[in-house]
């Protein structure tokens, strides 16, 4: 390669002038010399560029911004310049934010790698993010629940359900989220509305599902654990002042907790713990429409307090995951930053 080149001929530079250096006279011999070792710095320069402009068309191909395309201090030095000349955009605080969020794609154009960094820039519009979480529960000797089109709903002050999506935002250092309008769907589906909306299943549909006894998961944005048996099982928690045997039968929401936690002697791993409650919709049978919504408090100290899903619940969870003000901010479009190389 072009790196190996360069070390190559470097060499035979070396070589050349280090044997006339000995036939040459003595003030001769000091000039070459100095010039031999400005050669090598010279081609050490360029072997350092080289090598960083190697590194950064591979970080280029991924997508990602890195130092060796922008460097920090000039990454915000571009974003002072873009706060000054545009009042009406809001950016992040942190510059490392930017190094997370931002994209980057590249070009040749005759002598020149051109590069464009995509900034992300938003407003001041605020939505409330809901998660909805499909849980299953057993209707006779069968499991069924219900499959939403879009996992996270984005809601205004209005309440009015603008955007949907099944990839969670970026959420920053600071508990906000921020979502690209790329990902976003625009409103969304029917059963989705009513449940957040009206409280209601009435355009909800029922999916049989094939699960094996027991079945247990964990819902990823939140760590709390859902246990579904049609046969009994046993849930244990294991303290430092002793172990807790829990028998439980249907479904069952476990909220997430520092001790070890298994179902039937089999370990749940990865339990963090995780504030906050869940917003479970209430209804006592499936032909009423109206339900009561109400937080529940899922506290694993006292196994008699936690909530069990009869055949007659929704199997929708709708949860407040955001913590700034239960707001995220929405992504508007990119902002760029053109880095040409000569």
């Amino acid at each position: 390669g072009t790196i190996e080149t360069l070390n190559q001929n470097n060499q035979e530079i070396i070589k050349k002038l280090s044997g006339n250096s000995i036939r040459s006279e003595k003030y001769e011999e000091n000039y070459r010399r100095e010039a031999a070792s400005q050669m090598l710095i010279n081609l050490n320069v360029i072997i350092n560029q080289q090598r960083e402009i190697e590194t950064s068309l591979a970080f280029c191909k991924l997508g990602i911004t890195h130092p060796s395309i922008i460097p920090l201090k000039a990454l915000e030095s571009e974003l002072e310049k873009i706060m000054r000349e545009n009042h009406n955009i809001k950016m992040f605080n942190n510059t490392i934010e930017y190094e997370l969020n931002s994209k980057v794609v590249c070009s040749l154009d005759n002598d020149q790698i051109v590069y464009i960094v995509k900034l992300p820039v938003f407003t001041d519009t605020k939505h409330k993010l809901y998660l909805l979480q499909p849980v299953p529960i057993i209707r006779g000797t069968e499991y069924v629940t219900i499959i939403p089109q879009n996992r996270f709903i984005l809601v205004d002050k209005y309440y009015n359900i603008n955007y949907s999506t099944n990839k969670i935002c970026y959420k920053t250092n600071h508990n906000q989220y921020y979502c690209n309008r790329e990902q976003l769907c625009k409103g969304t589906a029917k059963c989705s509305q009513n449940i957040i909306k009206n409280n209601s299943l009435s355009d909800c549909q029922f999916t049989k599902i094939l699960i094996e006894d027991p079945y247990v998961s964990q819902i990823p944005e939140t760590g709390h654990i859902i246990v579904t048996t049609l046969n009994e099982s046993i849930i244990e928690d294991k303290r430092p002042e002793g172990n807790i045997l829990t028998r439980v039968k249907g479904t069952w929401i476990i909220q997430p907790s520092l001790d070890e936690i298994s179902v039937n002697n089999i370990p749940i791993q990865n339990i963090k713990l995780i504030k906050g409650t869940l917003r479970v919709p209430l209804i006592p049978s499936e032909e009423i429409s109206k339900l009561k919504t109400h937080p529940l408090e899922l506290n694993l100290k006292d196994y008699a307090s936690i909530p069990k899903i009869d055949e007659h619940w929704p199997f929708l969870l709708s949860s407040d995951i955001n913590v700034d003000n239960d707001y995220l901010h929405l992504v508007i479009s990119p902002l760029y930053i053109i880095i040409i190389i000569t």
